[in-house]
């Protein structure tokens, strides 16, 4: 993991006993386990949202994440967010409030918290963006306070 870049560590790691192979000694992708969906042990603590508008974001979150909550403080990509599941929240967010706004924005409110004080009319841009070497620096501190003995695999 430390010669990886940000971009291509894995979202999320499954520990196994072994892998799952076919008959042909092949591995079995649909024998996989899903990955869990328990909010991974991030450097920030579990913090419920206070505000409709931080539930409301929180929830999109988290469906979109596939985890099993999300706090207010949570970076979308800390969570296992990447371009793909941003653009679908993009879409999800300006449907839910009827309101339009750029892709960047949510690089520019990237919690949930600095999110819905953007559309309560209430925030202003995070003052310097964490880089891409720092959140993959502090993934890999969550994945390192995870892991388990054993064989681990990505999915």
């Amino acid at each position: 993991l430390g010669r990886l870049p940000a971009y291509m560590v894995p979202a999320a790691f499954v520990p196994l006993d072994a892998l799952p192979l076919n008959l042909n000694g092949k591995l079995d992708t649909k024998a996989l386990p899903p990955p869990t969906t328990t909010r991974p042990e991030l450097t920030t603590s579990f913090q419920a949202p206070a505000t409709a508008s931080e539930a409301a974001v929180a929830e999109l979150w988290r469906t979109i994440l596939l985890l099993d909550r999300v706090g207010t403080r949570d970076n979308f990509f800390d969570l296992g967010g990447n371009s793909l599941r941003l653009a679908l929240l993009h879409h999800r967010l300006q449907q839910k409030f009827a309101r339009t706004f750029p892709l960047v924005t949510l690089f520019q409110y990237p919690t949930v918290a600095a999110f819905a004080a953007f559309l309560d009319g209430a925030a202003t841009p995070a003052t310097q963006p964490a880089s891409a070497t720092d959140r993959a620096a502090k993934q890999r501190e969550a994945l390192a306070r995870q892991r388990v003995l054993g064989t681990t695999t990505t999915r």
